[in-house]
């Protein structure tokens, strides 16, 4: 979400879904060129990622490099370029929400994200640099108390939030705004070293077990059986994603797959035979008959 300099500060909004897309994005120098366009960059990135979908990489590209290698990019072109921080452009990520199943997958992350930024604070403070550009609003951590049902705020469908959680994002990142224009002007530090201290020792203590789940490195490719490859080609080309699991279900085929992988740690290969060998309405010729 992109904030135009323009004096009517229209909004642009681009669709970036999981986590190498937007590190895709950061790395590319058009995306630098054309920031300068605007007075506000926004990251808000939905749940596919920390729900393993297929198209996010199912979880295996690695999640602490990626967030690592984004945040790497953001810091290394606004350290360099701006040290006495006299660009336009802000640069704030919003952290994730989620299910409540997914809870612990979404604030390893979010304090993952907020260990970087504070590192890089400190250490710009460190070298007598300002503020830097690249910040977070820590939305997930607020809702919290309004993520899950009984008193979930209510979206149009069941994983979109209401209009009181989207009001309420606004809100923090106007304040967020406000508050830091006051330090910049104050040169007040944005986080003291002792804190940045406590949060590395939360990420090694807290969750630990989740953590090192949701955020990873890379995992290796999976071994598939030689007895089993040429099945797990024709089952590629043949696998409809959008299709439904049967006539009368609202189940989509590759959700089904994906709850496999999810669920009963099955590998990507042998659910995705699975799926088709159970569900003939999953096979894209039976779609076309």
């Amino acid at each position: 979400l992109c904030r135009h300099h323009s004096p009517t500060k229209l909004f642009d909004f681009e669709t970036k879904v999981c986590l190498d897309d937007i590190l895709e994005e950061v790395q590319n120098p058009d995306f630098w060129s054309a920031s300068t366009n605007y007075t506000l960059v926004i990251f808000i990135t939905g749940p596919w990622e920390i729900s393993d979908r297929i198209e996010c990489g199912a979880g295996k590209l690695g999640r602490k490099t990626q967030t690592k290698q984004i945040f790497q990019s953001l810091f290394n072109t606004t350290n360099n370029n701006n040290n006495n921080n006299t660009t336009k452009t802000e640069f704030i990520w919003r952290t994730w929400g989620s299910p409540k199943n997914l809870w612990g997958r979404a604030v390893s992350h979010n304090n993952y994200v907020k260990y970087l930024i504070d590192r890089n604070n400190i250490e710009r403070n460190q070298r007598n640099q300002f503020m830097g550009m690249v910040s977070y609003v820590d939305w997930g951590q607020a809702m919290l108390p309004r993520l899950f049902p009984p008193t979930r705020i209510v979206g149009d469908i069941p994983p979109h939030y209401g209009l009181e959680a989207r009001l309420m994002f606004v809100q923090m990142l106007t304040n967020h705004l406000v508050e830091r224009e006051r330090q910049k002007n104050q040169h007040i530090p944005r986080i003291a070293y002792d804190s940045i201290k406590r949060v590395e020792e939360e990420i090694e203590s807290t969750d630990y077990l989740i953590y090192i789940k949701c955020i990873s490195s890379a995992k290796p490719e999976e071994v598939i059986p030689d007895d089993k490859m040429q099945m797990y080609k024709d089952a590629l080309s043949e696998f409809c994603e959008t299709c439904r699991i049967e006539d009368n279900s609202n189940v989509l085929c590759e959700q089904k797959r994906s709850y496999l992988c999810t669920k009963w740690k099955r590998p990507y290969w042998d659910a995705l035979i699975e799926t088709l060998e159970k569900h003939q309405t999953c096979n894209k010729s039976a779609v076309i008959n």
